[in-house]
């Protein structure tokens, strides 16, 4: 059937009969007609939809034997059998963009669109939702007063938890379900058709990171509750993905190999990243990357001669939705405000980095991300502390980037003030579409030649 997005499958036997007692009353009970399209049946066996033994009536009891007897196998063979089906397409997202499951009650159909079936269950259960944080499917418990549903054995709250996995099983009372996403939710056209419909539904606007965040296609590594959505970039130390969580938050995760040699260096962004998430929390202060958590905590206790390699996750937040350098792209020519606010933001970033005695090194606008249309500064695990030394010598040919890099880096000493240096080519491109040094670097010797044509760009426009 196409345009489905996910399918919710029974996989134990109360499940499927429980299945098959809905399906049957839908073709037998015009009040149970409006669960007909949530609803995907497989072909029947020959002659088992008409077989004189199918229970049309939805009545039948279906009990397990211990030992699959004669009479349990000719049970199945006339049992209806599919799964329950979500998709975008029949629904108006205006009006209802959520999936209520539960007994439901055919004096109020428009109450429950997935019928369950069974006994002992509400008439409104759970509630399957498409986030607007991740796009991804999510689920939660109607009310806070039901205990008995269980996702990968963790009990539901009416706290959404996020379907971040190509499959994950389901418990609603003693039926036991797997809910998996299709495969045209891999599709392109997907895309599309999820973005027009969260737009429709939320008004107050969707995440700008969607496009970080596609349905899950295969078995994603999973880091600690993190599972990896797809790969966004690379940073100083290693590159970049997109993770979820089943709480439905999108982070970055930075993934380095630590080795004997970077072992101290990776020791020391740690630190950075603890300080400055600590100081920027207690601030409430969005315009940095702040560490969420980081794995494994040390070295798994390897003494460092041993140590020859070892992977190391940094989750980082917030997750950005494009580079500064993309963003600006998008902007027309009068977009003076939006660019004069970006400034601030990244002026910010710096200042709060000076004021807690860092010095970031390597502001440029791929270094900078846009979230939520506002800036902040990335990469700052890279960042020196300050906090002993003040001015750092001079390291030509070594660190920063040519185009942003001021002199004093390549002259020294040097301090903070090389931070505000690139920020003023930054902003010279912002508003001038155009930085003073694209090629040589006028601050090495033997290009002395060249700082006159250096000055005399600062002023094209």
């Amino acid at each position: 059937m196409p345009g489905i997005l996910a399918k919710l499958r029974p996989s134990n036997s109360h499940a499927e009969q429980a299945f098959h007692n809905v399906a049957s009353l839908s073709l037998a009970d015009a009040r149970a007609i409006h669960v007909r399209p949530f609803m995907m049946l497989n072909q029947p066996n020959p002659g088992s939809a008409q077989s004189k033994n199918s229970d049309t009536s939805g009545s039948g009891e279906f009990t397990e034997p211990n030992t699959p007897t004669k009479a349990y196998q000719n049970q199945l063979k006339t049992m209806r059998i599919g799964c329950y089906v979500f998709k975008l397409s029949d629904r108006d997202p205006t009006q209802d963009h959520e999936w209520t499951a539960g007994s439901g009650t055919l004096k109020q159909p428009k109450l429950c669109q997935i019928l369950l079936g069974a006994g002992g269950l509400n008439p409104c259960q759970v509630i399957f939702a498409l986030s607007k944080k991740t796009g991804l499917m999510t689920i939660r418990a109607y009310s806070p007063n039901i205990k008995n549903v269980f996702v990968d054995g963790e009990i539901l709250t009416i706290m959404p938890y996020s379907f971040n996995r190509l499959c994950t099983s389901l418990e609603i009372g003693n039926l036991q379900f797997e809910f998996g996403y299709s495969e045209y939710s891999w599709d392109e056209a997907y895309d599309n058709e999820r973005l027009a419909f969260l737009e429709l539904a939320y008004k107050d606007g969707v995440a700008d990171t969607l496009h970080h965040t596609p349905t899950p296609s295969m078995p994603w590594l999973k880091v600690a509750g993190w599972t990896i959505s797809k790969a966004i970039g690379q940073g100083t130390f290693g590159e970049v993905f997109s993770v979820t969580n089943n709480a439905d938050t999108v982070a970055a995760m930075k993934v380095i190999n630590r080795t004997t040699q970077n072992h101290q260096a990776v020791t020391h962004a740690r630190r950075v990243l603890e300080k400055i998430t600590t100081q920027a929390n207690s601030e409430k202060f969005g315009h940095v990357l702040r560490l969420v958590d980081v794995y494994p905590l040390e070295a798994n206790q390897i003494p460092l001669h041993q140590l020859v390699t070892e992977q190391v996750y940094f989750i980082l937040l917030p997750t950005v939705a494009c580079t500064w350098s993309m963003h600006i792209k998008t902007l027309s020519e009068g977009d003076y405000i939006i660019r004069l606010r970006l400034l601030q933001d990244l002026l910010k970033g710096i200042r709060f980095l000076h004021e807690n005695a860092l010095l970031h090194g390597d502001i440029k606008p791929d270094n900078t991300g846009i979230s939520s249309g506002r800036a902040v500064l990335l990469d700052v695990d890279a960042a020196k502390d300050l906090n002993r030394v003040g001015t750092l010598p001079a390291t030509p040919g070594s660190g920063g980037t040519l185009g942003w890099l001021a002199p004093e880096r390549e002259m020294g000493p040097y301090g903070q003030l090389v931070d505000v240096w690139s920020a003023g080519v930054m902003a010279l491109e912002l508003f001038h579409n155009h930085r003073p040094w694209t090629g040589l670097n006028p601050w090495r010797p033997r290009h002395e030649s060249l700082r006159p044509e250096f000055q005399k760009n600062i002023y094209l426009g």
